[in-house]
This record gives structure tokens, C-alpha cells and sequence, in this order.
């Protein structure tokens, strides 16, 4: 039996909701920064 190993970048992001972003992260959309949270 073998192991495989999937990666893309979109497995990678992570979504902290869009709150009041303008467009809702999608396919071709990456999460960008929180709004409400400074960092």
C-alpha cells in the first residue's frame, strides 16, 4: 500500500469570514485580512 501526499494553495487558506470585505473569498478569490481584527 502506498502513501500519497495532495497540496494546493487554496488547502491552505484560511477564511475568518468576509464581515464587511466587499467580495466573499472564492475560487479565485484568496481570504485576504480580517477588517475587523488588526494584525
Amino acid at each position: 500500500m502506498a502513501t500519497g501526499y495532495v497540496f494546493h494553495e487554496q488547502l491552505m487558506w484560511h477564511d475568518t469570514g468576509s464581515s464587511a470585505d466587499m467580495m466573499p473569498p472564492g475560487r479565485f478569490v484568496e481570504p485576504g485580512r480580517h477588517l475587523e481584527s488588526p494584525g
